[in-house]
């Protein structure tokens, strides 16, 4: 009932000859009830985009850090699925000044996302019908871009949440689907 799993990734850059080691390990456990929790941790790096490296060759590589805690139950046709998140972000890319020269690049930026993700899906309770029901809760700060302080990425709002659902129709041999989706908004720049 007890799963471990380890792993290590590496890399090497031959243009400003760096190596990296990115450890990686997650554990598991079954419940009798066929629930499982889980906790995983692990480094991710990232090579600049290769328009910025070749000006300047000793940037170093992004990196992440997650920690994921995860507990998932699937039976009778209903699957529920909770996790709990943090990531730290480092040497984000930046930019000195309003727009993205690339003589102006560093990686000098940082950062993180906290939150948590649930999901319920049920193909059970309603005759021939599919259907899911997801919300997520990040918080998230990051220095990067040309932003000068931590500021909430424009690409992750603080609240998202979505229902689907699909219905087979059988007399027509299709399905019949919708989607909601709702979030709390995108932060975006107002250059007026």
């Amino acid at each position: 009932n007890l799963i471990v799993r380890a792993g290590l990734r590496t890399g090497y850059s031959t243009l400003n000859d760096m190596f990296w080691a990115d450890p990686r390990a997650s554990v598991s456990y079954k419940f009798d009830n066929k629930g499982q929790i889980s906790a995983a941790y692990g480094t991710f790096s990232q090579l600049p985009e290769e328009r910025f490296r070749v000006l300047n060759n000793q940037l170093g590589n992004t990196e992440a850090e997650h920690w994921i805690l995860n507990y998932f139950i699937s039976k009778n046709g209903r699957t529920f699925r909770a996790e709990a998140f943090h990531k730290r972000y480092r040497n984000l890319l930046t930019f000195e000044g309003s727009s993205q020269q690339p003589d102006q690049v560093s990686t000098d930026g940082h950062g993180f996302a906290r939150g948590v993700d649930f999901f319920y899906r049920d193909n059970k309770s309603i005759r021939n019908t599919d259907f899911w029901i997801t919300y997520s809760l990040v918080d998230a700060k990051r220095r990067f871009d040309t932003f000068t302080t931590a500021v909430q990425p424009g690409f992750a709002p603080l609240h998202n949440a979505s229902v689907v659902a699909k219905h087979f129709v059988s007399a027509l041999k299709s399905q019949l689907g919708m989607s909601f989706s709702i979030n709390s908004g995108y932060a975006y720049h107002n250059p007026n």
